[in-house]
């Protein structure tokens, strides 16, 4: 018996998807890898499951029953700290066999495999206006206010711009006279939560000849790797 699985297992006896991604910015933080254990002998046979996650949480089952010539799949879940810094990771799901029909086998055979996990970069950003709309006089100076709040798992830098949008035209082109006082906002950007506010001065002439109907427009309009939500404040 011993002789026939010591030449049987010289065989692969598991396989797993060669990489996962998972995004630490998410809510689940997680991924799923698939894996296959085979059992090319003539018995059954009970196999156990180890995972080397290194920095990752990991969960599988702890053991399955093989029947002979049969094979199981099985799920192995990976999941990061929330702004798990970003880059690949090396983890190993290994196989051995611990019973053949029944029977201790002590020294059984086992067989490994390498999987790359990935942590991708993100760099979410959410936003609320301090006030809404309004109505201003011709050479007013109009302050607009937004809280910046951002969760990322990497360092970086964001600006914020402002623009005018007229109503019913969505040209974000500045009409003559009017002026960005204090030019655009830069939000540096910490590993985990990053919180700042911006605050925006629009000067305004004081010869307008018609009235001006519009919104504000505040957008992000440099950033590290990732693209940022548009805020509006209309």
């Amino acid at each position: 018996l011993s002789r026939g699985l010591g030449d049987v297992y010289k065989r692969q006896i598991i396989t797993c998807d060669d990489e996962g991604e998972i995004d630490s910015g998410s809510v689940t933080r997680n991924v799923i890898i698939e894996c296959t254990v085979e059992n090319p002998s003539m018995f059954s046979e009970q196999v156990t499951i180890q995972v080397e996650a290194g920095e990752l949480d990991s969960s599988a089952p702890e053991s399955m029953t093989v029947a002979a010539g049969e094979s199981l799949e099985f799920d192995v879940l990976f999941r990061s700290d929330e702004a798990e810094e970003p880059g690949e990771m090396e983890v190993n799901v290994t196989a051995t066999v611990n019973q053949v029909n029944g029977l201790p086998y002590p020294l059984g055979p086992s067989d490994s495999e390498e999987i790359i996990i990935t942590i991708i970069e993100y760099m979410n950003c959410d936003s609320e206006i301090g006030q809404g709309g309004g109505t201003f006089d011709g050479g007013d100076e109009i302050s607009i206010s937004a809280a910046i709040n951002c969760n990322s798992n990497m360092e970086g830098e964001v600006s914020y711009q402002v623009h005018l949008i007229k109503k019913n035209m969505g040209s974000s082109s500045w009409p003559s006279g009017f002026e960005n006082i204090d030019g655009n906002c830069d939000v540096d950007i910490e590993v985990g939560d990053t919180g700042e506010n911006c605050n925006f001065r629009i000067g305004t002439p004081d010869n307008l000849n018609s009235d001006w109907e519009g919104c504000i427009v505040i957008i992000a309009v440099s950033y590290t790797h990732l693209t940022l939500p548009t805020i509006l404040l209309v």
